[in-house]
């Protein structure tokens, strides 16, 4: 009878240590800008690595919102795996106050430009602003980030910077926060547009 017990001992101890391995393996899900629009949107994941350049995966975005479906991509870090709906930025009225823009190692906001190294304190001023200063966004739901990546990496690296950022910024505050990210269509302009 005691071999019994032993064995049932073993292994409870052995479905125990299973389950605790199983469960640190799984990765946290997070996502942009939340997850109850993930679950009732129309949408499409889009492999961004089968991309070799930003054009070709803006057609795509294009492409979708034609078919009135959002795009979202997955980027896959060691905690973390993000869901981002990437947006385009000049589809809709937007006051440009609610648009910081992150080109290269720069933020663009209508108040100045900023290094990319002032992102964390920009992005939550403009995030909470609630508008209380003109040159940030109306509230937290209007904010928008556009990117003009300067290739498919670069777009890859300021998704991630962006949404590390917007994570930290989330978990020290207690408002339920979203974020908004655009991809700027006119990035691939080789000369300035002249009015």
């Amino acid at each position: 009878m005691s071999i019994m017990k032993n064995y049932n001992l073993y292994i409870i101890i052995v479905i125990i240590c299973l389950i605790s391995i199983i469960s640190c393996d799984k990765k946290q899900v997070q996502f942009y800008p939340s997850e109850k629009l993930f679950n009732q949107e129309k949408k499409q994941i889009i492999d961004i690595n089968k991309y070799t350049s930003v054009k070709e995966f803006y057609k795509k975005i294009i492409e979708n919102y034609d078919k009135q479906v959002n795009s979202y991509v997955i980027i896959n870090n060691q905690k973390r795996v993000k869901k981002i709906r990437i947006s385009l930025r000049g589809s809709g009225l937007i006051k440009e106050r609610n648009i910081i823009t992150i080109y290269r190692d720069s933020i663009i906001t209508e108040e100045k430009t900023f290094d990319i190294l002032k992102l964390e304190k920009v992005l939550e001023k403009h995030i909470l602003n609630n508008k209380k200063s003109y040159f940030y966004s109306d509230s937290s739901t209007k904010a928008i980030v556009s990117i003009s990546p300067s290739d498919i990496n670069s777009l890859k690296y300021i998704l991630s910077i962006v949404t590390d950022t917007f994570d930290n910024l989330k978990s020290r505050k207690t408002e339920d926060l979203q974020l908004n990210v655009f991809l700027n269509r006119f990035t691939f302009s080789k000369q300035p547009i002249i009015p």
